[in-house]
């Protein structure tokens, strides 16, 4: 029976010739080689899983990452939208104040229908700009 075995490892290749050296006749040999192999597989399989967990705790990583960017887009557009209507309506307040130093040059120069219009042009800019 021969066993065929690649060994990449240096080290393994050395516990595979310092158990060769160990053996005292053939059968014993052939033992001490399967339990070298044996080591071989179960410290590659080892391997494999511990790069296994590394490649799944990176996609973990870039998964929670992404996540947080998303989040972050999402609250910079609020922020975005808030600033906007905050912009918004500091306009009307400053063309109200605009138009009310008409009305505070002279109050008792305009009439009941100005003082209405008055009011309906601002409450026309209020509600336009909240659409």
């Amino acid at each position: 029976m021969k066993v065929k075995v690649k060994l990449d490892s240096e080290n393994l290749i050395e516990l595979v010739e310092q158990d060769m050296t160990q053996a005292t006749d053939s059968s014993t040999a052939q033992i001490y080689v399967t339990a070298a192999v044996a080591h071989a597989i179960l410290a590659l399989v080892a391997t494999i899983k511990e790069e296994s967990n590394k490649e799944k705790e990176l996609k973990n990583a870039y998964f929670l990452r992404d996540e947080e960017q998303k989040r972050n887009r999402v609250l910079e557009q609020r922020l975005k939208e808030e600033i906007s209507k905050s912009q918004k309506f500091d306009n009307i307040i400053s063309q109200i104040s605009s138009m009310t130093a008409f009305y505070k040059k002279n109050p008792c120069s305009h009439t009941q229908n100005d003082y209405y219009d008055f009011l309906n042009h601002i409450q026309n800019l209020i509600g336009s700009k909240e659409e």
